[in-house]
């Protein structure tokens, strides 16, 4: 049986692209973290061609939040992401998308620890595997929709060297034309949350959440 699935299961896709470094923090002391809202979801999602999307970096971030001391939640983003969207217009649920980020490129705004250590460094070596494994990757597997322009996306992410799956919440805001070169475009929102732990990482453990949460904003456009 055909699905009447609008294109805004492509929402779902997208997420992804979080993955790869699906990251962001527990409540400190247990007490609930305040939410980062997406923006409102596009009503009427616009119909865009099948075919391959690629993410534009340029309008694309990935945030990842983590408890520190249970005194606040620190944040920090990774700078070099990339992904590709195999979106498929006929049934948009068996769409793919496959993201690859620098696990070092890890950026908190602070450069050196101590005056010593580079900061982003330690962080992304103690907190993300980086000198094990270099790339931080989330392949889709699954695609559910949970409502006209949510979903969740389901897909295998390799954190440090190890591969479990990771879910990711999955919002589309719409799609249209770039005024600029009239490629067609698609605008996504994702938020995950994963225990560390279940990648191995498990440093500075007291100082540092186990959760951490992902916040994924995102425009891709067609090739």
């Amino acid at each position: 049986m055909r699905l009447n699935i609008p294109q805004t299961a492509l929402a779902f896709a997208l997420a992804s692209m979080a993955l790869t470094a699906c990251v962001s923090a527990a409540p400190p002391s247990g007490a609930a973290s305040p939410a980062i809202a997406a923006p409102v979801a596009a009503t009427a999602p616009l119909a865009q061609p099948s075919g391959s999307y690629a993410l534009d970096p340029a309008h694309a971030s990935v945030i990842w939040r983590v408890s520190h001391f249970g005194l606040s939640m620190y944040t920090g983003r990774f700078n070099t992401v990339a992904a590709q969207l195999d979106f498929n217009a006929e049934t948009p649920e068996s769409s793919k998308i496959s993201v690859t980020i620098a696990a070092a490129s890890v950026d908190t705004g602070h450069q050196a620890l101590g005056g010593k250590k580079d900061f982003n460094a330690e962080i992304a070596n103690a907190a993300f595997g980086a000198e094990k494994s270099p790339q931080i990757t989330f392949v889709s597997t699954s695609v559910t929709r949970t409502g006209p322009s949510i979903g969740k996306v389901t897909g295998d992410l390799t954190l440090n060297g190890i591969t479990k799956p990771a879910v990711l919440d999955v919002t589309y805001y719409g799609g249209k034309p770039n005024p600029f070169n009239g490629k067609d475009r698609l605008g996504f929102a994702a938020r995950g949350k994963i225990k560390r732990a279940d990648w191995g990482v498990t440093n500075w453990a007291g100082a540092i959440g186990e959760d951490v949460e992902l916040v994924i904003e995102a425009e891709f456009q067609k090739q």
